[in-house]
């Protein structure tokens, strides 16, 4: 079995029994595969090879293994009075236990429509829903058994805790991935962000080194294989950092037309149109990363909360950083936030988190990093801060 993702996609029943049903049973299976394919962590097997595996009737877990596959998606099609109605389901195939499900209806004189969609949708959770499944199995495994897939998944889960104690140690994770298979481009791509990572929170001696370096691998990550989306999505993180804005949107949407379906890219150019004062069109690429990964990191909510911000609408920046699990990356909108709404109180509680989280913080190095095109944004995010008492 690969030591990456690896799923077969099994071919909706007809549950209306209609032989006018099978083509579109077949073609929304053959669609489902399409946009899978466009993942490059996940191995996907041929439609002609699932069908015929499906055929002979076996049990999830020996399905599994005459595939090599650890996941299946199974589902069913009907009609419904004037729509039509699926529902998948995601199988790990050796304990043919069910790690997620989703059900979708549309029209049926909208079928095509309906069809491209919910293929989209539905391929975007089976990666977010993979990706979490392997990311737990690597965390939860020794690392010197794991595959250069599984350090980078144990690495990248290391990073999303913004420290530089965690970031470091990323690093070397993604460094052992280079070395075990020095033509994985993913690997590069992650270090990318390491070195992002340590100029954004001042974790550098050689800030403006640190954010070379991320650019530098990111374009060896695009290098070595150019139709990775994650390769030029980290072209765009570090071009944005860089303040190359335009630059950056164009890597991002190069990564999106390589695989419109990655809920992670969608997010981050969400950011970035943030960054080029764009709040409202990049709310609707946020709201579509949530609705491909329903169960989205913290950091899709905190770009989301950053868009209101922008836009003056402090309640309801508030109200959507509150939903994050973790609020240690909310707590400088949330200061400024609150300041802005003359709730004094709230806002000097999360000035005194942020220093918690961030000891070294400091508003000459923050007033650096967000790359907004217009400055006044930010001008009220760090006037909100200093209210608060930050320095």
């Amino acid at each position: 079995m690969p030591d990456t993702g690896s799923i077969a996609v099994l071919s909706l029943r007809n549950l209306s029994g209609a032989p006018r049903d099978e083509p579109l049973c077949a073609g929304i299976t053959g669609d489902i595969i399409h946009h899978l394919t466009r993942f490059r962590d996940l191995i996907v097997i041929a439609q002609h090879s699932a069908l015929r595996v499906k055929a002979l009737a076996l049990a999830p877990r020996q399905i599994g293994e005459r595939l090599g596959v650890r996941y299946l998606l199974t589902g069913e099609l009907q009609r419904q009075g004037e729509g039509l109605e699926i529902h998948a389901r995601l199988l790990e195939a050796n304990s043919e236990q069910v790690i997620w499900s989703g059900k979708y209806d549309g029209p049926l004189g909208h079928t095509f429509a309906f069809q491209d969609e919910v293929t989209e949708v539905i391929a975007g959770n089976l990666a977010a829903e993979i990706r979490a499944a392997e990311c737990r199995r690597a965390v939860d495994s020794a690392p010197a058994k794991l595959s250069a897939y599984g350090l980078l998944l144990r690495g990248q889960y290391l990073t999303q805790r913004y420290q530089k104690a965690t970031n470091l140690e990323a690093r070397f994770l993604f460094e052992r991935a280079r070395r075990l298979d020095p033509g994985y481009g993913r690997s590069y791509a992650a270090l990318s962000r390491t070195f992002n990572l340590d100029w954004r929170y001042a974790w550098s001696d050689q800030p403006s080194a640190s954010l070379d370096r991320a650019l530098e691998l990111a374009e060896l990550a695009i290098q070595l294989d150019p139709f990775d989306a994650r390769g030029h999505a980290e072209v765009g993180f570090a071009c944005l950092y860089r303040k190359q804005q335009q630059a950056a949107l164009f890597a991002y949407q190069r990564a999106i037309d390589l695989n419109p379906g990655d809920a992670d890219i969608l997010a981050e150019m969400g950011d970035a149109l943030t960054s080029v004062g764009q709040p409202a069109r990049a709310r609707q690429l946020l709201t579509r990363a949530m609705y491909l990964n329903p169960f989205c990191p913290d950091w899709y909510l905190w770009h989301l909360g950053e868009t209101y911000f922008c836009e003056g609408n402090y309640q309801q920046a508030i109200d959507t950083l509150k939903r994050m699990r973790d609020l240690s990356e909310a707590h400088r909108l949330l200061t400024s936030s609150y300041a802005h709404l003359g709730r004094m109180e709230e806002a000097r509680q999360h000035a005194v988190q942020l220093m918690k989280a961030h000891p070294n913080f400091s508003i000459d190095h923050w007033r650096k990093v967000p790359p907004f095109t217009d400055q006044e944004p930010l001008e009220r995010l760090i006037d909100g801060m200093r209210k608060a008492g930050l320095r």
